[in-house]
């Protein structure tokens, strides 16, 4: 849906929407980061497994519903890391 948004022509004037969108791709990077880099990586460390990559993914659902509600309210919230690199995208 972000790619969406950002393609599309309707939204280009929309700098709010446009920012959110950038936000939720980066989330979703961060996502598979951490399911293609660290899940595996994880599963090379001797002995049992820590639950880091689930802890991670629930972070970041945590994190995503969290911008969800407030975005849905008209809210425009901006995330520390993701923020940041959704102003510069703009």
């Amino acid at each position: 849906m972000a790619l969406y948004v950002l393609a599309s022509e309707k939204f280009r004037g929309a700098v709010d929407t446009r920012f959110h969108a950038y936000q939720g791709l980066y989330i979703f990077v961060a996502w598979l980061l951490v399911d293609w880099v660290v899940d595996p990586w994880l599963r090379f460390l001797p002995g049992r497994k820590p639950p880091l990559d689930h802890l991670l993914e629930l972070g970041l659902i945590v994190i995503w519903v969290i911008m969800l509600v407030n975005t849905g309210k008209g809210r425009r919230y901006s995330l520390p890391v993701f923020g940041e690199l959704a102003e510069r995208s703009l």
